[in-house]
């Protein structure tokens, strides 16, 4: 029989699954006492796009009456009942197959979805025989619950320096801005940028927590991209710079103020977009470009009272208005 149990693995791993059900279907027909032609019967049915959930608990059911491994067919029971959004009796199923390492993960992640013992599913996961990515997730998000932030990066930071795991990746920023090192977060909240599914939400957070820790120009050049990667017809795109350009203003981030207000004359020239970014290079010691700027917005609105403006920018502190 171990030779058969080897191969069902093998045909399961290689995604041989019609040879696999079928080899299964064989054993049990021969009345086969090991789990594993019943445990690989279901999960390939658990496969397919339509599963067979009856045929799934009638054979699961006789896999326990031949079979003494019961742990990993308990297992499989639960994955049934959450299909069904029976999660008591899940868990319960989860419960008959402890010391099953499948049962015990499976257990720990309901417990802590559900928010019911924590302490227990953080118990099941420490005492796995072989810790893996989504065991540490589940501890770290434990960490995280239970203000230990440390810890939570100590089981993630391996993990995300070796490979691409979105969920740890996100949950690794969520521990370092929760520990108040929110600069060790970016260069992994910059690769969800890049390598997520779906980047968006991850730009907006890339650009606030870069905002967060002043990081001027950065911020501004990610708030940019992040904006850039949206379709929103109702504003023109001008009005969205210059009220970002504002945005920066406020906060005292004069260089991605500036950055925003280059951005918003680049698409479309206007008075207050000129008068702004002429403001913005006295701030910010660009001296030498305040002239240019001020011709351009004499050409732009020749009604415009420029030596007027420039007298009250050398009287005023821009910060101040």
């Amino acid at each position: 029989m171990k030779k058969n149990e080897t191969l069902l693995t093998e045909l399961f791993e290689l995604d041989e699954l019609t040879a696999c059900q079928e080899l299964a279907e064989k054993l049990m027909a021969a009345g086969a006492k090991s789990s594993a032609p019943y445990y690989y019967w279901v999960k390939v049915e658990l496969e397919k796009e339509s599963p067979n959930y009856l045929n799934a608990k009638r054979c699961l059911q006789l896999g326990q009456k031949r079979s003494a491994e019961k742990g990993r067919l308990y297992f499989l029971f639960g994955q049934l009942m959450e299909e069904e959004g029976r999660y008591d009796l899940a868990l319960h199923y989860y419960e008959q197959g402890q010391g099953d390492e499948q049962a015990d993960l499976a257990q720990a992640k309901l417990l802590f979805l559900l928010e019911e013992d924590l302490p227990k599913a953080k118990i099941l996961l420490e005492n796995l025989a072989i810790p893996t990515a989504e065991s540490c997730y589940f501890l770290a998000a434990i960490a995280l619950e239970e203000g230990e932030y440390l810890q939570g990066i100590s089981l993630l930071s391996p993990i995300c320096n070796t490979e691409f795991e979105e969920d740890c990746f996100e949950l690794l920023c969520r521990l370092y801005i929760a520990f108040g090192e929110g600069e060790k977060a970016l260069p992994y909240l910059k690769t969800l940028t890049e390598k997520a599914a779906d980047p968006i939400g991850y730009m907006s957070e890339y650009a606030q927590l870069l905002q967060d820790l002043k990081q001027d120009l950065a911020a501004a050049q990610a708030w940019c991209s992040y904006h850039n990667s949206l379709q929103l017809p109702q504003m023109s795109q001008d009005r969205i710079f210059l009220e970002k350009a504002q945005d920066f203003y406020a906060l005292g981030l004069h260089e991605g103020a500036l950055f925003f207000c280059e951005q918003a004359n680049r698409h479309q020239l206007s008075v207050e977009g000129l008068r702004m970014q002429t403001k913005l290079y006295k701030v910010t010691g660009a001296l030498d470009k305040v002239e240019d700027c001020l011709q351009e917005m004499a050409q732009f609105y020749p009604g415009m009272d420029i030596a007027a403006f420039s007298s009250s920018m050398e009287k005023n502190n821009p910060e101040d208005e």
